[in-house]
């Protein structure tokens, strides 16, 4: 990702982790850690270089928060301050879990996400860690055989798979597990739901898309004339797109910046700030498909002295010999004239050291014809669950 979209995205990103929680009798810290995965993962986001990227903040941190739980010492402090944690280390297990809450008591089937701790059938681990993985973490616990690593590596895949309706079928590659791993802790995440307002598949037709280049392809863009919730400033135009279920408690948010411009928001920049607005939309029909191996960029955010043998999980084992052997993330992102598709799965190995105004005005056309980024936002729990760009289409019609 090039400096000018961060110039513009990263202050976009950053205002919805200051969004209070609407969510009726939450508390403070609850609220604190959502700020924390959301600001982690908009950093971690702004750092990837690659053209189209989607990553889901939740479901890394939700990983990197579970390994924290065995962290000691150095390793502690570095993830700590990497992570931009500012609960005490013992809230954050019950934040979690109430984060969960939030969500169930949401009661709808939109929304599916899963913690799983897998761990070599002869390694004893702590106790205290077990619990808090398995009760506030709401994992389950499967003992499996490392030493057989490609049998083990299936098994693990095909659970994600299935967490993942089949759209992660082999998060974890050759390599990844070996005879040494003893540890893996997984977390998945499933978001399918139609639009309040879907599109007309009719009305889809090829039209240009302008690349950062100047040059341009031909991608399928759908076309809607509704109402919905708006913001634009100085040349930053912000959508948020509905979907069907309960109180509209999750949207679509597209950003798309005036390339010309170089200047900032002048509004600090709220979820309060979209008013409803008569909006000609036009949004190309488009599927992300991210992988990525964060070790490095965990690394550069200070995660260190975890991936090597100086590591300090004793929270976990005794004998200090654990060490983040991978840390492998995968995200689908799916949009078409029905609805939303998304997926993400976070795999963490470790091994041992060796939201209607008239109608009478004028619709404003809104274009996704150029490069754009986007965000699939929880009002209730204030999270970020997927945020990515599109900027180069690859279809193969």
């Amino acid at each position: 990702m090039n400096l000018k979209t961060i110039f513009f995205l990263l202050p976009v990103c950053l205002a919805f982790t200051s969004h209070p929680i609407t969510c009726d009798g939450q508390t403070e810290w609850v609220k604190s850690y959502v700020q924390s995965q959301n600001r982690f993962g908009c950093k971690l986001w702004v750092s990837l270089s690659d053209e189209n990227t989607c990553l889901s903040p939740y479901s890394i941190f939700s990983c990197l928060s579970m390994i924290y739980q065995g962290a000691r010492g150095v390793t502690s402090d570095e993830m700590r301050t990497s992570l931009l944690f500012s609960l005490p280390d013992q809230l954050i297990p019950s934040a979690y879990r109430s984060l969960i809450e939030i969500w169930n008591a949401q009661e709808d089937e939109q929304l599916v996400t899963s913690n799983q701790l897998w761990v070599h059938h002869e390694f004893p681990i702590s106790n205290t860690f077990e619990k808090a993985i398995t009760s506030n973490f709401v994992a389950s616990c499967s003992p499996i055989d490392f030493t057989q690593s490609e049998n083990a590596r299936n098994v693990i895949n095909d659970a994600i798979s299935n967490q993942t309706i089949g759209k992660i079928p082999a998060l974890l590659k050759e390599g990844d597990v070996d005879p040494l791993t003893r540890m893996m802790l997984v977390n998945t995440l499933c978001f399918k739901a139609n639009w309040l307002y879907p599109f007309n598949s009719q009305q889809t037709t090829e039209q240009s898309f302008y690349l950062n280049n100047l040059s341009e392809l031909s991608v399928p863009m759908m076309k809607q004339c509704e109402v919905f919730p708006y913001f634009e400033d100085q040349g930053t135009q912000i959508v948020a797109l509905p979907f069907t279920g309960g109180k509209n408690q999750r949207s679509l948010i597209l950003v798309l910046k005036d390339p010309s411009s170089r200047k900032r928001l002048n509004t600090p920049f709220q979820f309060s700030n979209l008013k409803p607005t008569h909006i000609d939309l036009e949004l190309p029909r488009f599927d992300i498909n991210y992988s990525i191996n964060l070790k490095d960029q965990l690394k550069e955010m200070g995660i260190v002295s975890a991936f090597t043998p100086d590591a300090d999980f004793s929270g976990i084992d005794e004998n200090h010999n654990l060490f983040i052997q991978t840390i492998v993330h995968q995200a689908t992102f799916s949009v078409d004239e029905n609805g939303l598709t998304a997926t993400a799965s976070t795999a963490g190995g470790m091994g041992v050291t060796s939201l209607p105004p008239e109608k009478e005005i004028p619709p404003l056309l809104i274009q996704f014809n150029r490069p754009f980024s986007f965000m699939l936002y929880d009002h209730n729990s204030n999270s970020i669950l997927f945020i990515g760009k599109y900027d180069q289409p690859d279809y193969q019609e």
